[in-house]
């Protein structure tokens, strides 16, 4: 299957075309100080627009180019269905996607500056601004893409022998670009991997209705131990996913690329894998493979951006387990009341979040001084109970 979607501009930001209007502010207060009398003009003066203070620079904020293409997405897919045995089915299957004409400031949440003193990235330049009586420029484009592809494969059996269970595992990746972490006008230099992107997943949820009670294995004769027993199903979800990515870059922010404050996120140069093989939360990548780069001096020679490339790093796996035990019991032909105690992550297990991944090259590089965990990135244990009557 495959498809063609479009989607909406989101709003205000998206469709306006720049709010700061009139270019030029000036100073114009009409005083009216009494009521006229008969036919007079009514008496008020006029304060002089270009006295005093020289009037602020013009600035083009959230504005939105001309003629935006809406975002659109295709989506295709190719699935492969086999039966294993009379009660369990395998699905392979491709599925991707790709983003044309995304808003730039759907994906980052900023605009694209055009008042950018320049030249950037050159040392020892004389840098100049190209509309020198305007302040900022910016303005919201539709050039952001996405692009998706995954291999799927589920496996589901039908109820046999009172197990049932649904498995899946897909293997994905999602690549963009970060618009600014590189050069303010080429905004796709630094293509890597989405913020959300997930290489593996798998889940796996088998339910298992318990062999007791009438028509069961296990059944009492006596019927009011069968209302007891009988009825009694167990289920569980697991799932695995690997880390989400992140990148390293510089702290404080030295602006190494001359790109007057707009690039906040200075990378730093390897030299050595920063990745350990045993990370744990007080050190989880090793802040003595990194260095501040050393730029050129000579002028007009270009700068050269660390090589610590787009979210190559990657942050904590997660696990976790949800269990539930329900109960069915039937009261008469009409009602049936059911008990449910569920309990969700119930090992306790915590999944870490992203370790801090600014580098500091000042301060120091001992276990638990850089590149800490300091957030979780899952709810503790939660238990509950439920009765429900279904008529």
């Amino acid at each position: 299957g495959a498809g063609l979607y479009f989607m909406t501009f989101s709003g205000d930001d998206d469709t306006e075309s720049c709010e700061s209007w009139p270019l030029i502010l000036t100073l114009k207060t009409p005083n009216e100080t009494v009521p006229p009398t008969g036919t007079a003009a009514p008496p008020q003066t006029i304060t002089n627009p270009f006295g005093g203070a020289a009037p602020a620079e013009p600035e083009y904020v959230n504005c939105s180019q001309d003629n935006r293409k809406l975002p659109s997405t295709g989506q295709w897919n190719l699935s492969v269905e086999r039966a294993l045995t009379s009660n369990t089915t395998m699905t392979v299957g491709y599925v991707a996607n790709a983003g044309r004409h995304l808003g730039n400031d759907g994906q980052f949440g900023l605009d694209l500056p055009y008042n950018i003193p320049v030249p950037i990235g050159v040392a020892g330049a004389t840098q100049t601004t190209p509309f020198p009586d305007f302040l900022q420029v910016n303005s919201y484009q539709d050039t952001a893409t996405s692009n998706y592809q995954s291999l799927q494969v589920t496996i589901s059996r039908r109820l046999s022998h009172n197990l049932s269970f649904t498995s899946f595992y897909t293997w994905s990746k999602v690549m963009t670009y970060d618009m600014y972490l590189s050069d303010l006008i080429d905004t796709k230099v630094d293509k890597g991997p989405w913020e959300d992107d997930v290489h593996d997943h798998f889940v796996i949820s088998p339910i298992w209705q318990l062999p007791f009670g009438r028509g069961q294995r296990f059944a009492p004769g006596n019927s009011v131990a069968n209302k007891f027993v009988e009825g009694w199903e167990a289920n569980t979800i697991i799932s695995f996913n690997t880390g989400f990515p992140f990148t390293l870059h510089l702290s404080p922010d030295v602006d190494l690329l001359h790109q007057n404050g707009y690039n906040n996120q200075d990378r730093p140069n390897l030299t050595c894998n920063p990745k350990l093989s045993n990370p744990t939360p007080f050190q989880y990548w090793n802040p003595a493979c990194l260095v501040v780069p050393t730029e050129p001096t000579t002028a007009g020679a270009a700068l050269v951006p660390g090589d610590a490339s787009y979210d190559a790093m990657r942050g904590p796996s997660g696990f976790s387990e949800d269990l539930g035990l329900i109960k069915h019991t039937a009261i008469n032909e009409r009602f049936m009341l059911e008990f449910r105690a569920e309990a969700f992550n119930i090992w306790n297990h915590p999944i870490l979040g992203i370790p801090a991944s600014t580098f500091n090259p000042a301060a120091s590089l001992s276990p638990g001084s850089q590149g800490t965990i300091t957030t979780p990135n899952s709810l503790p244990r939660t238990v509950q109970f439920a009765l429900k009557l279904h008529f």
